[in-house]
């Protein structure tokens, strides 16, 4: 929660005191383990809810040579300074950003996916720098093309070590395994005579071949020197067949996987750098979620990469984050108005209002704590709640309270003093 005099305010999912914007002593607030403090000059304020917890103290303006005085006097640091409280794309965004790095194939960017019931999957580069995004819907156009696109659906982009990683297989030999190559899937489950026929259709070198236990189609293969046979099943690879691919310079991988698997993974092993959406709209983590909302409703995209300073990836805000609620709350102390508060103030929830100014124009959601008395001083206020509560007043809240009486009232002779501030 959030207790605000005119110059304090706080962030975090717990309370926060603040005070008045124009500073002097009167306008800080301090924090103790019962409450806040603020007044006048030394702005003190204290919650007045016994046993209140997860309460900051802050502050909405700057200090001045008088509030520096009184607090290195009695050894109190400053209240932390916040300028804005309006919810931020930090406060509802996924902090922990689950990502994959270009060089990730397809297959494993989906097992992610799956796992982590997610549907657009950010791609980083080293230094957290966002390269593109990934999304199911572009993933299953690659994986179902379109049926003017058929020959796509055995295209296989990706190098012979990826390959083999992505089938979880044995290399048995291979020519260049990191080379990145454009390559054509073939599946041997014809006869010796329609493989023959059909070999010659495609350029050798740029064939993959994944065939069972069929020996003399593994070995037609590896004499027409394609670039790949995968044999899959598990099964053994006769000694003067890895011989032959040697001599021939065939590149050959045994699959754990049957045939019809070892076909689809094969697909899956294109790395995700070329499957990215390289246009994708991205927020800072401190921009208003008020002033991103309709941005975000209106793009095609699901999610949204959400940047530091630095445009290093801290977060994915995606659209259902939006309706999250952030609980933040908001104690005034020493002022009751908006128009004086800290900027987003009036999209966050007051929970107390500690004051002894007129009451201005002010509606909350709920019913609230509200304590406004004729009194010269806040600190006045606050110095009740303790005795009030019984709480034991400590010296150094006891001097800054002090401070912020004689600063407020000017020595007690200003002409909204009252004997209750003179006692």
């Amino acid at each position: 929660m959030i207790h605000f005099n005119r110059c304090n305010v706080s962030l975090q999912p717990v309370t926060m005191a603040i005070m008045a914007p124009t500073l002097n002593l009167c306008n800080y607030l301090f924090g103790i383990e019962k409450g806040y403090f603020r007044d006048e000059g030394l702005e003190v304020n204290v919650i007045v809810r016994p046993g209140m917890r997860n309460v900051e103290a802050a502050r909405c303006g700057d200090t001045n040579e008088r509030i520096d005085f009184v607090l290195k006097s009695f050894l109190v640091p400053p209240p932390r300074f916040v300028a804005d409280v309006s919810p931020k794309v930090r406060d509802v965004m996924q902090a922990n950003v689950i990502a994959v790095p270009p060089t990730a194939s397809v297959s494993e960017a989906l097992g992610i996916m799956d796992d982590r019931n997610i549907r657009v999957l950010p791609v980083l580069n080293e230094d957290r720098t966002c390269r593109g995004l990934l999304s199911l819907f572009k993933l299953s156009k690659f994986f179902f093309p379109a049926g003017n696109r058929l020959f796509d659906s055995r295209r296989v982009l990706s190098s012979i070590r990826n390959l083999a990683r992505t089938l979880d297989g044995k290399m048995l030999f291979s020519v260049e395994p990191d080379r990145e190559e454009d390559l054509v899937l073939m599946v041997g489950a014809m006869s010796l005579e329609s493989f023959s026929e059909r070999l010659a259709s495609y350029p050798h070198d740029k064939l993959i071949v994944v065939v069972g236990d069929r020996w003399d189609i593994q070995n037609l293969a590896i004499r027409e020197r394609v670039r790949l046979v995968i044999v899959t099943g598990g099964l053994q690879v006769e000694p003067k067949t890895i011989e032959a691919a040697k001599k021939n310079e065939v590149s050959l991988i045994l699959s754990p996987h049957d045939s019809a698997t070892t076909s689809m993974l094969c697909r899956g092993a294109i790395p995700v750098s070329h499957m990215l959406h390289e246009h994708f709209l991205t927020f800072r983590d401190d921009e208003s979620l008020s002033e991103v909302q309709n941005v975000a409703t209106a793009s095609a995209f699901q999610a949204f990469p959400v940047l530091d300073q630095s445009g290093r990836t801290v977060g994915i805000l995606s659209k259902s984050d939006f309706l999250k609620k952030v609980d933040r709350k908001l104690i005034l102390v020493d002022h009751n108005e908006l128009t004086q508060a800290v900027t987003g103030a009036d999209q966050v929830e007051i929970l107390e209002i500690i004051d002894h100014h007129r009451i201005g124009a002010l509606t909350t959601q709920q019913p609230i704590l509200f304590r406004n008395e004729p009194v010269g001083s806040t600190s006045t206020i606050v110095a009740d709640c303790f005795f009030r509560y019984g709480v034991e007043l400590p010296p150094s809240i006891a001097g800054l309270l002090l401070a912020g009486l004689v600063s407020d009232t000017l020595n007690l002779t200003s002409p909204t003093t009252t004997q209750r501030d003179a006692e």
